[in-house]
């Protein structure tokens, strides 16, 4: 694991990868990514820690290196907390800061974006539908039904504060 400002989650290692192949492996198979671009280095170490529990699961991920992750249509919707470094989410055309002063709520049912820097960890909370559980395995690239028409949002420490 990279060196990071904590160890959330270390008690449930998902993967660790030590090349981008690895990486994109993982990221196909365990979170149903369309397509991985990744600016390898020769000290590339990505690695992700998840819990799940039915239709919720918490997951904490870091990678050194520069990444751009793309997924389908999915069937839960994602809370996106950046932890340390930055990132970036884009959905429906809309692009949202995810770091430590900024998070990102995602729609259920819509292609998304993620560009990672080096050094950025996260703290995604994913709660699924249930309807893949019933309809299609889960992570399939089959979306659901229903779109949802609500875009990404963006939650602020400063405007948590003044509620």
């Amino acid at each position: 694991m990279p060196a990071t400002t904590t160890l959330l989650l270390h008690r449930y290692p998902l993967f660790r990868a030590s090349s981008a192949e690895e990486f994109r492996e993982a990221l196909l198979r365990l979170y149903g990514a369309s397509r991985i671009d990744v600016a390898e280095s020769a000290d590339f170490r990505p690695w992700g820690n998840n819990i799940a529990i039915g239709d919720i699961a918490l997951n904490y991920a870091a990678c050194n290196s520069t990444i751009t992750l793309h997924f389908p249509e999915l069937d839960y919707v994602r809370q996106q907390i950046g932890m340390r470094g930055r990132a970036a989410t884009t959905l429906s055309g809309v692009r949202v800061n995810v770091d430590r002063g900024h998070a990102c709520t995602t729609s259920l049912g819509r292609p998304m974006r993620v560009d990672c820097e080096p050094g950025h960890e996260r703290l995604t909370l994913r709660i699924s539908s249930g309807r893949s559980k019933r309809s299609s395995p889960p992570f399939s690239a089959r979306g659901p039904r229903q779109r949802s028409n609500s875009s990404p949002r963006l939650i602020s420490p400063s405007r948590k504060r003044g509620r």
